[in-house]
This record gives structure tokens, sequence and C-alpha cells, in this order.
């Protein structure tokens, strides 16, 4: 028995399974270029002295600078003993940035790679004392109550175990503000 082949299609179809051999190679390229970059930029916020000083609990030190070394970050925004603010913010950074195939041509591909934008940070990160803010904010804009805020270690009836609000201002001084998510 004979068959025909016609040329034409058969080069079509070899031409499609080749393109998408290689349009699935390019998106596995493409996948482990935006894991290593994914990886390098949760380290730089692990890294960064905000991050690290949240990390350290209500007992760490003032590595950023932002209280004038009185007391800490953890407790002066009020986190429960416990919560892991920073380790929260890389989860959900890690979770939400992904990557989907846009357009294929016959040269190229292109690819979309998806991250979570500032406010939609803001809206997972908030100050535990205050609806509708966000600590993230925070550290870059300013937060209130510093005058007031009291470090030590044995308070029991604070959130963080270190830190509480005095009715009293304690000290003129007030947060300083840094760059942190911004300067990423």
């Amino acid at each position: 028995m004979s068959a025909k082949i016609n040329k034409n299609i058969l080069n079509k179809e070899l031409s499609k399974s080749k393109m998408a051999a290689l349009e699935k190679e390019a998106f596995s390229f493409a996948s482990k270029v935006l894991e290593e970059k994914k990886q390098n930029y949760l380290n730089s916020i692990a890294d960064h002295p905000v991050s690290q000083e949240l990390s350290s609990g209500p007992s760490g030190p003032n590595v950023s600078n932002t209280l004038n070394g009185d007391g800490n970050l953890y407790s002066f925004i009020g986190f429960e003993n416990g919560a892991k603010p920073i380790e929260d913010l890389l989860y959900i950074i890690n979770k939400n940035t992904r990557i989907k195939k846009v357009e294929s041509k016959q040269d190229e591909f292109k690819f979309e790679v998806y991250t979570p934008d500032l406010e939609e940070l803001r809206n997972v990160t908030p100050m535990p004392f205050e609806n509708g803010n966000s600590w993230l904010r925070g550290i870059e804009k300013g937060i209130s109550g510093f005058s007031n805020y009291l470090y030590g270690l044995l308070f029991g009836s604070s959130r963080s175990g270190t830190g509480i609000q005095s009715k009293n201002k304690i000290r003129r001084a007030n947060y300083k503000p840094v760059k942190y998510f911004t300067l990423l």
C-alpha cells in the first residue's frame, strides 16, 4: 500500500512542533532567571536593617536606628509576641511573583512577570493597632506615638511583651523614617 505525504503540511507540523519545544525551553529558561532574581530580591529584603530588627523579635536591638536606640521596631509597632512580620512579607512576595507567556512570534517569545506592587503589599502589612495603616508604609513615612513609647523587659500587658504606650509623653524625640521598600 502506498501513501502520499504533503511536504508543505509536514513542514508546517514539524515547524509547529519545533516552535512548541522552543517555547517550552524559553519559558523554562525565563522561569529560572525569574527564580534567581526573586531569590536575590527576597535576600535583599531579609538583609535590610529594618527586616533584621523586626526578625529579632520584641527584645532585639534597634539596628535600623529609627528609634534613637530606645527599644525596637517590633515592640514599638506593637506586634504580638511570636508574630513573624518579615516571614509573612517574604511569603507573600514569593507566592505572588509569577511569570506567564504573553506572546510568541517566529523569532521571539515574550513573557510577563507579575510581582506584588507596593500598594498590594501595604494591604497585607497592617499595623497591629491602627486599622487601615500599614507598617510597611509607616517605616518610610513615619509612625506616630514614639514620644509615648516605653520600652522595658517586663510588660506583661503589652502585645509584644516589651513595649507599651504611656498616657504621658516620655520623650521629645520622634520616630525617624528610613528608606526601606522604595530603596530595594
